[in-house]
């Protein structure tokens, strides 16, 4: 058993994932309570009947996130360890890769910009509970109608021909909710 874990590439592999295994924990450590105290400051009643659903939402936003993060994580792992193996040095190519890496990454982020406004809307919408699904409203002064549905990017509202408008969250500014009393 010794001498399999003196091996060549044995130590590389356990301390790669003793490694990813410890920033996983962290990670898990540091992201549930964050979860838990957002929910916890979440404004609602005792009979506030879509609470639940917010704190679902939000709980499968942050569930989501952390997955990606993971999957990032272990890819990154499985590459490394495998060039390991076969004695490639990839520090010296991660390097390199730095400015393109910087490159990909603002080009990557001015095209997902208007998603990542969307997203972040709706994060807050589910926070502040402004409407729900089956409720009356009229957005920015100008469309009129009940919220059918609600995604991420964003929802359907149908107006009183019976069309149906799909909305960006991002281009909801001001809300005017005519189903509840205020």
């Amino acid at each position: 058993m010794t001498t399999w874990l003196q091996g060549m590439w044995a130590m590389p592999i356990i301390r790669s994932l003793l490694g990813s295994i410890v920033l996983i924990v962290i990670g898990k450590l540091i992201l549930y309570p964050i979860t838990a105290k957002i929910i916890a400051s979440m404004p609602h009643t005792k009979d506030d009947v879509g609470f639940k659903g917010r704190v679902h939402a939000i709980r499968d936003a942050v569930h989501m996130l952390g997955n990606a993060i993971l999957f990032c994580i272990m890819i990154f792992l499985v590459l490394s360890m495998t060039f390991n193996i076969f004695g490639i040095d990839i520090v010296p190519t991660l390097l390199s890769a730095g400015v393109i890496t910087i490159i990909v990454s603002v080009i990557v982020g001015l095209a997902m910009q208007a998603m990542i406004k969307d997203v972040i809307a709706w994060l807050f919408n589910i926070y502040e509970d402004r409407y729900r699904v089956g409720e009356q409203v009229k957005f920015n002064m100008a469309l009129e109608g009940t919220i059918t549905a609600m995604h991420m990017r964003f929802l359907n509202i149908r107006d009183d021909e019976k069309k149906v408008h799909s909305v960006p969250n991002s281009w909801i500014n001001v809300v005017s909710n005519h189903t509840r009393p205020q």
